[in-house]
């Protein structure tokens, strides 16, 4: 009976290992038929569609690049041609040549820049160092006739004496001169650097301009065609390039030609027009069909489909003298298969709830300004007007924070969230943030109340913005989730102190809707929302826990949830903090101007968006302050300088054409001046992450003011330089 139980048991483990053996081989058999059919299906249209679909996609991408650079080159020589025109009509020809002097050496790119007048008389500065041959006379004459009324027209030249090549620039001024501005030969082969067209290693990609000729290519072996007219070159070529410049249709194509200029065979050519004002440019890719990685692809997909094969007998042969592992270890690795399976397929639809979501928050406060915008343009009652504006305002500030929460949401994901200790008075925080919350409680006739453990540290170092972001984010929800004439408590108390330093607990608790344990478990991850029902009725973006979250741990603490449906919630936190000393009090502390009134002094305002200025002008009306307008960074230096005694401070936007505002800031302070080195600069700019704020602080400015301003914070500051 043992004998027959011991056979029994022997043919069973036979039975596992020849059925092992048979599955891994049919495992290597369909990896060899998948492979040997992949490398069949690359047939050479296979093979040409595939390119052909890669080539168009890199034209498109850098076409619209290159488009964008041509804008930016020809607005910088119409801005540059205007200071030229303006100096020649201020000084004559003396300023003229001071300008074209100062702005060879402070301009980024160009390196060569003239005038010429109607009759031939040229005046021309080139950047030292450069042994550029000056244009003659009568070249300047041709780009006198062949310049259009209005625009700027760029155009590639030969190579000069010293074997450099250049980029020219000319603008019909409206005296009737032209201005001609040169860049470096190598400006757009740069621009077509960064398309990073390195899918196929024998591949070009480069740019036409209107008459054919090649002024950029993107790899070190194109520089050869630099200057070439392709319209006439044999093999078919000449023929795609006359239709991309001169064809009816504006738009992409692929086709193929035999390759005569380095007998490359059979090119597969992708193509865009360049469309920009009244001209035509046109964008190339190309590489040989042979030389393409695809070809290679299929022979290694034979190839591996023969390993398969080979390794599927070896196997067979190799399992069959191994201890089969036992069934329920496959099943475990199967079920941690079908688990990881389902949070990926769930954290992709979290994601995609998610983005819905954020539609909706940002497109229904949006769509309450532009709806109340119209409104208000065509009240006629003053009354309806105000109200529509307040409307706009609320609808706007509600955008404002949904902004805010997608952008620290987008550091933490990104690992950029940082914090900044202060000493500051926990109770005096904890006042700001029921006054932020208060008009919405009196709204809605709730009972909230405060309780601050006695034992607390009165002064504390942590960061307190964050800290009061996490605290605000709970009464945000606790008032929103709790209907009317409900209760709200805020709690804090003194866990532990120890030498220096304490672990203090923050709880609000309400009697509002309650949350179910499974809710409970989505609470605090990113990208969900504990029920979408919810998230429809009340609103909000789902972000401010998963935020408060992080910014708890951050501070060495947690953050979790007591609650149950129809019984309210309580949130609490612990984080640890260390114990500050009470600030000392200053007896020669400014007068604080309670009024707001500044009259007597004058503000120098550099922002190059008039709507800005506007804005400024408008908010700072009553405070009776002389404002004084520089539409760019070049402008405000001009006027600090000639009148410096004149400004008590700058407000200095930092992305301004031409000089920005941390150039600008840098060239004010180089003046060397004790007014120049102590004007108080406040920033005031839409970059407001903490890398923008250091970034302004390096730059030489004193203060920081983000956009879209806050009135009363822009007071702040002028009180605190102006007092």
């Amino acid at each position: 009976m043992a004998d027959e139980i011991s056979r029994g048991a022997v043919s069973k483990k036979n039975a596992v290992r020849v059925y092992a053996a048979l599955v891994v081989v049919a495992v290597c058999l369909a990896g060899a038929i998948f492979a040997a059919g992949v490398g069949i299906y690359f047939s050479t249209r296979e093979i040409t569609n595939t390119v052909a679909d890669n080539l168009t996609l890199l034209v498109n991408i850098s076409s619209g690049m290159f488009i964008s650079s041509i804008e930016q080159i020809k607005q910088d020589t119409e801005y540059v041609a205007g200071m030229a025109e303006r100096a020649y009509a201020s000084g004559g020809l003396e300023k003229l040549i001071s300008m074209l002097e100062d702005e060879i050496i402070q301009g980024p790119s160009f390196i060569s820049l003239g005038v010429a007048s109607p009759d031939g008389v040229v005046i021309s500065k080139e950047k030292q160092g450069r042994a550029y041959a000056a244009l003659s006379a009568t070249e300047y004459r041709t780009y006198l006739e062949n310049t259009p009324p209005k625009g700027v027209r760029i155009v590639g030249s030969a190579a000069t004496d010293s074997g450099e090549r250049l980029l020219r620039c000319h603008f019909r001024l409206n005296c009737g001169a032209t201005f001609v501005a040169a860049l470096p030969g190598d400006y757009f082969p740069q621009i077509l650097s960064k398309s990073s067209y390195d899918t196929y290693n024998s591949g070009r990609a480069f740019v036409l301009d209107g008459q054919g000729n090649v002024i950029a290519g993107s790899r070190s072996g194109n520089e050869s065609l630099l200057g070439v007219n392709l319209t006439n070159v044999p093999g078919g070529l000449g023929d795609i390039v006359k239709r991309a410049l001169f064809g009816e249709k504006a738009e992409s194509a692929v086709a193929q030609y035999d390759d005569k200029i380095v007998n490359a065979g059979r090119i597969i050519c992708a193509y865009a027009p360049i469309l920009h004002q009244n001209e035509r440019w046109a964008f190339f890719a190309t590489v040989p069909v042979s030389n393409t990685s695809i070809p290679k692809m299929r022979r290694l997909f034979i190839i591996a489909g023969l390993i398969f094969l080979a390794f599927g007998v070896i196997a067979s042969v190799f399992l069959s003298a191994m201890q089969v592992k036992p069934y329920k270890k496959l099943d475990s690795q199967n079920a941690l298969l079908a688990e990881l399976n389902a949070k990926a397929e769930s954290a992709g639809r979290a994601k995609g709830d998610f983005l819905s979501s954020m539609s909706h928050e940002i497109r229904t406060p949006l769509n309450a300004v532009i709806g109340m915008t119209a409104i208000a343009k065509n009240a006629k009652d003053e009354n309806r007007r105000y109200e529509c504006l307040t409307k706009i305002e609320k609808a706007s500030r509600h955008l404002m924070g949904v902004i805010n929460d997608i952008l620290d949401m987008s550091k933490i994901e990104a690992n950029k969230l940082e914090l900044d200790g202060t000493d500051f008075s926990f109770g005096d925080m904890i006042t700001r943030v029921s006054d932020i919350i208060a008009f919405r409680v009196e709204e809605k006739r709730q009972n909230y109340s405060i309780d601050i453990d006695a034992a607390l540290p009165p002064f504390i170092n942590s960061d307190e913005q964050r800290l009061a972001q996490v605290i605000t984010n709970l009464l945000t929800n606790a008032v929103k989730f709790t209907p009317q004439n409900g209760d709200i408590r805020l709690t804090a108390r003194l866990i532990e102190a120890s030498q220096g330093g304490a672990e203090i607990e923050v709880s609000v608790k309400d009697s509002g809707i309650g949350i179910s344990g499974e809710q409970q478990e989505k609470l605090f991850n990113s990208f969900q929302q504990a029920d979408s029902g919810t998230s429809r009725k009340y609103g909000g973006t789902g972000l401010g826990l998963a935020i408060s979250k992080r910014i708890v741990e951050m501070m060495n603490g947690r953050i979790w949830v007591e609650s149950e449906p129809g019984r309210g919630a309580r949130f609490s936190f612990r984080v640890r903090v260390r114990v500050a000393e009470a600030p000392e009090s200053n007896a020669d502390a400014r007068p604080v101007n309670e009024k707001n009134t500044f009259e007597g002094k004058c503000v120098l305002l550099a922002e190059d968006i008039e709507i800005n200025r506007e804005i400024v002008r408008s908010l700072l009306e009553p405070t009776a302050v002389q404002i004084v307008d520089a539409v760019d960074g070049l402008d405000a230096v001009g006027k600090f300088a000639a009148e410096p005694e004149k400004y008590d401070v700058i407000f200095m936007d930092v992305q301004m054409p031409g000089l920005d505002g941390y150039d600008a800031t840098r060239q004010i302070r180089s003046i060397g001046t004790d007014k120049a080195k102590n004007i108080p600069i406040i920033a005031m700019t839409a970059n407001v992450f903490r890398e923008d704020i250091d970034k302004c602080l390096a730059a030489g400015m004193d203060a920081h003011i983000g956009k879209p301003i806050d009135i009363e914070q822009v007071l702040e500051k002028l009180r605190f330089y102006l007092t």
